[in-house]
């Protein structure tokens, strides 16, 4: 049996971008206690 690995194809900076916004929004509706060692600020900052 093989196994078959893709390959992550190269983004821009753009789609990088728009990862991490939708990340971070992401974040911000559904995970709200991971700021409990980081404020909203400084994640939004960082990121």
């Amino acid at each position: 049996m093989f196994l078959q690995l893709s390959i992550q194809e190269n983004l821009s900076t753009t789609q990088w971008q728009e990862d991490l916004r939708f990340i971070q929004n992401t974040l911000h509706k559904d995970y709200s206690f991971f700021f409990v060692k980081t404020t909203k600020q400084d994640f939004d900052t960082e990121v």
